[in-house]
């Protein structure tokens, strides 16, 4: 899980297409915080993983080209002490700047363009623990707009979040409809994050205190479908019409669907925050 104070509106799409938001009342207390990713550093940097048979061999001078693996050490941080876990992402991530990016982002210089590969310099924030949907531990989920929105597995996205009472949100990120390699070219891309728009036919945006006009709804649902029917046989959509879409959707929204990426200090409890309306 990794702790977005990078500010990025959609998951990484290397990883999957749908993210969480949990709430504090999971995780609060319960998190070890890896100073780079866990799994990063397991695949590039674990010798003894590397020589057992059967590991993975990724292109480490593709994801993580300013790794120094002995630079620093992955232990994690707890709340109370984190110090270690900023200093190593720091030294390991040597002169991608990482932690400077992580603290100007989070505190207010969010809406600049980041890499794929610069989204991936996270500190990774592992739950010891497992969400109860009960506790509405699970504040809301992601889907990311490009590679779902009009497709069956974002309808099957929208029946599992109404099935467990959790919002639902849409989010351009990238504005791709698919991302299936670590290659130079994929990493560089760069994105402007933007605000995520609630998904209008949710039965739980009342859960984020918001009400909807039917015609919202009506609005909601032709969008989906002309995406559904632009698609070709792959569920692929050209970046331009994903673009064309995700605007379309923007300005059939009312503002109270769309919700900016909180900053620092912008909610006042962020077990319900989910962020802001302008």
């Amino acid at each position: 899980v990794a702790l977005n104070m990078l500010r990025v509106d959609a998951g990484n799409p290397l990883f999957g297409n749908v993210a969480a938001i949990f709430s504090p009342s999971l995780w609060q207390g319960a998190v070890a915080a890896a100073g780079i990713d866990s799994g990063i550093y397991t695949l590039c940097c674990n010798h003894t993983y590397l020589r057992t048979n059967g590991s993975a061999q990724v292109p480490c001078r593709r994801i993580a080209p300013t790794l120094l693996c002995r630079a620093g050490e992955p232990t994690p941080g707890v709340f109370g002490a984190m110090d270690h876990a900023l200093l190593n992402n720091h030294l390991m991530y040597g002169a991608a700047d990482s932690l400077l990016r992580v603290l100007s982002r989070w505190h207010g210089d969010g809406g600049a363009n980041i890499t794929l590969l610069e989204s991936t310099y996270f500190i990774e924030a592992n739950i010891l623990g497992s969400p109860l949907y009960s506790e509405r531990h699970v504040k809301a989920l992601v889907g990311s707009f490009g590679p779902l929105f009009g497709t069956a597995r974002g309808r099957l996205l929208q029946e599992y979040a109404a099935r467990h009472s959790i919002a639902l949100a849409w989010a351009l990120g990238p504005a791709l409809s698919n991302v299936s390699k670590m290659d130079d070219r994929t990493m560089a891309i760069s994105f402007h994050p933007q605000a995520r728009l609630l998904d209008a036919t949710s039965p739980a945006l009342d859960l984020v205190n918001v009400t909807i006009a039917r015609s919202v709804k009506e609005a909601f649902v032709r969008i989906w479908d002309g995406a559904s029917r632009e698609r070709d046989a792959l569920g692929q959509l050209p970046q331009g019409r994903v673009l064309e879409l995700w605007e379309a959707a923007k300005r059939a929204l009312p503002a109270a669907l769309h919700v900016h990426l909180p900053a620092a200090g912008d909610c006042t409890d962020w077990h319900a925050c989910l962020g802001l309306n302008a």
